[in-house]
Parts: structure tokens; C-alpha cells; sequence
């Protein structure tokens, strides 16, 4: 696959107005001190030494104590000025692919002489093999089954608490924090220390109809919804199950390797999450060997986002071929009211129609993510409301 740089910010003003209307977002969440800037000022001393070392830079450390607000405010500016520009073309996409295939190889993957991005084709187009084992007969296909599959496309979905609308790159909680601007729940030791995808912007893989605009859908992660529909986004990305917590982990390798995922729960118990609200949590810096062995394998369900999309699609169609050419009028009936559900625009029928017709025979996990490397450009992902 070939992945091309993409620009993030280009017009220095607009840099300039979404870094204010960031400051004023990140300052009100502390009450005690009335003016923004000082509240973000405050958490960047305290929080970043990338700020600390851009401030030596720049010859300001002796005057902290004298500084006003508004020079502050200015310094603020610069400095995040710096940073967002950093994550721009071609640096954004050099940042990717080293974060790539750190993450490819956590999962269990070698890259080899192959690019991170090669090593995830090759991976996706054997899993997509190994999951279908066989294509779908085109002497019988049905025009009424093309046109109702064609119907269905898939989008991804970010949230987030901020009340305002994001008007910079979306940036991994990795690189947040490196910024000095907080993290997220991929700080957690699980994610950050064992599983390292601490470094990813994550969005739910979600389907609609063809036909209909994207919908407003908030989140337990937040109220403000932002989607990646197309390309170039999605060609940085990965799709795999959804992974938050250790019984997540444990709960997709019941798809895989079913017996590890019964000693995981045996042993460490079944509760949300496993392992984090036991009496002796684990030390996610050194897992016992069973849970690295999981991680390993989780690469066994890691896709392109275009290979996952015509792994749904070849599913749906022989799920749909099948069900029309049974004897059994239960599935007949089956048959007559997917099609007319998919032909119906009504997005809320796809996820059990997903659910019963692709991931079931399949035998693979409900829930997936789409996990972006570093950042996603604010020119690449728009706001619903």
C-alpha cells in the first residue's frame, strides 16, 4: 500500500485562532484561576518537558516569575504553534509509520525489509483469506443482492468531551501528553504500558446507509462527534476488534485461541476490566506470560480499512446467497426481510444484520475500532452535531 503525506495546517492565522480556542477550552476546566492562559500556562510548566525545553530555547526560563498574562498567552501560542506544526507533512507521515511499526510488532508482527504499511497489507489480505477460505460464486450472482449489499458502507467515529468543536489535528493521548496537554483512558497502564497503543487516535467502526448523512451519535468517550469517511485518513489506518480494557483482550481470544482465553478468565477473573479491580492488579510492565501471549496474537484480526470493508461485504452477499437458495422458509423469510431492511435506509437494522450475517459465521468479534497512528489532520476529519 502506498501512503502519501498529507498537509495539516498551511494558514498560519488559523493556527493562530484554533490554538485560542483550544487555550480557552483547556482553562476551563480549572475553576481556580479565572484567566485561561494562566491555568494552561500552569499545567505546561508542570506537565511538559517539551515546553520546559522549548522555553530554554527561547530564553525565557529567568523571566517566568515576571511574565503577564499576555506574554503568557504569547508563549503559549508559540510553543503550540511549534508543536502542531511539527505534526505536518511530510513529518506527520515519517511519525506514522515509525509508530506503525513499533505497533505492528508489539502485535506480534516482523516488518522485516517491508515497509510498516506493506507488513500490514500482507497481514490483512491473509487474514481477510483465512476468514472467507473461499470467494463468493459469481455465476450466481443476484442484481436484488448486489443492490442491497451495495447499500451498506462503513464510516469511523471519534468522540471527544470537549464542547467545542476541534479545529486542530486530533493527536494521539501519547503525543498529548508529550505536548503537555493531558492524556486520555489510553494512558492507562494497560494500554500505555502493556499494550503500548497509547500513540493512536481511536474511532468505532460504524455502518450506514449509503444514502443517508452521517448521524449524530455521542459516546460514553463524549457528546462531540467527529467521522473519517474516506480516503487519505482511513489509508493510515487500522482496523482490529475493540480493545480498551484486559477483558477485552481476553474476550477476543474466544475468536482465536479459545483455551487461553479460558485460563485468562479462570485465573484472573471475569470482571470489567479483568486484572484492574482484582486485589493483587497486575503489573502491566511485567504481565504474566499468558497475557503477552494474547497480545501476540492479536494481529490475527488486524485489517487495512479497505480489506475489512470487502471482508464485510463478500460475508453479507454469501450470507444473503445462502439463505436465498435454503429450503427452509424460516430462512426465506430471513432472506425477504434483510433485503428489505438494507433497500429501507433505517441504519439502526445494520448492526444486528452485521451481527447475525457477517461476524457469526465468521466467528469473529462484534465491535471493531479504527486506530490512527499519531494524529489526524483537522483537514480530514469533519464535525457532526
Amino acid at each position: 500500500m502506498s501512503v502519501e503525506p498529507t498537509t495539516v495546517i498551511s494558514n498560519t492565522d488559523c493556527l493562530r485562532q484554533a490554538i485560542m480556542a483550544l487555550i480557552d477550552h483547556l482553562g476551563s476546566r480549572n475553576t481556580n484561576i479565572i484567566n485561561p492562559s494562566e491555568a494552561v500556562f500552569n499545567r505546561l510548566i508542570s506537565n511538559s518537558n517539551a515546553f520546559g525545553d522549548w522555553l530554554i530555547t527561547q530564553k525565557h526560563i529567568a523571566q517566568l516569575k515576571n511574565l503577564t498574562i499576555s506574554e503568557k498567552q504569547n508563549l503559549i501560542n508559540e510553543y503550540l504553534g511549534v508543536y502542531f506544526k511539527k505534526i505536518d507533512s511530510p513529518k506527520l507521515f515519517q511519525l506514522q509509520e515509525e509508530s506503525l511499526r513499533q505497533s505492528l510488532m508489539e502485535r506480534g508482527i516482523e516488518t522485516n525489509h517491508l515497509s510498516p504499511w506493506q507488513a500490514l497489507d500482507e497481514v490483512s489480505s491473509a487474514n481477510k483469506q483465512r476468514l472467507l477460505k473461499q470467494e463468493v460464486n459469481q455465476v450466481s450472482l443476484d442484481v436484488n443482492v448486489e443492490n442491497a449489499v451495495d447499500q451498506v458502507t462503513i464510516y469511523f467515529q471519534h468522540n471527544t468531551v470537549s464542547k467545542r468543536s476541534p479545529e486542530l489535528a486530533l493527536l494521539s493521548a501519547r503525543r498529548m501528553e508529550e505536548a503537555g496537554l493531558g492524556g486520555g483512558v489510553n494512558t492507562q497502564p494497560f494500554s500505555k504500558q502493556f499494550l503500548k497503543t497509547d500513540d493512536n487516535v481511536y474511532f468505532y467502526v460504524m455502518f450506514r446507509s449509503r444514502d443517508n448523512e452521517l448521524a449524530y451519535r455521542p459516546s460514553t468517550y463524549g457528546r462531540t462527534m467527529i467521522a473519517v469517511e474516506h480516503d487519505p485518513a482511513r489509508k493510515t489506518g487500522v482496523v482490529s476488534p475493540y480493545l480498551m480494557y484486559s477483558n477485552d483482550l481476553a474476550e477476543i481470544m474466544k475468536f482465536h485461541d479459545p483455551a487461553l482465553s479460558r485460563r485468562l478468565e479462570m485465573n484472573y477473573g471475569s470482571s470489567v476490566p479483568i486484572a484492574e479491580k482484582i486485589k493483587n492488579p497486575i503489573d502491566w510492565e511485567h504481565p504474566p506470560e499468558e497475557w503477552t501471549l494474547a497480545k501476540k496474537q492479536l494481529y490475527f484480526f488486524d485489517f487495512t480499512p479497505s480489506d475489512f470493508e470487502e471482508l464485510i461485504r463478500t460475508q453479507l452477499k454469501r450470507s444473503l446467497y445462502n439463505l436465498k437458495s435454503s429450503t427452509n422458509p424460516s430462512d426465506q423469510k430471513l432472506f425477504s426481510e434483510t433485503i428489505e431492511k438494507l433497500h429501507s435506509h433505517n441504519d439502526s437494522d445494520l448492526n444486528i444484520i452485521m451481527t447475525n450475517l457477517v461476524f457469526k459465521p465468521l466467528g469473529m468479534p462484534e465491535l471493531w475500532e479504527m486506530k490512527v497512528p499519531v494524529a489526524v489532520p483537522e483537514n480530514l476529519y469533519k464535525v457532526i452535531h
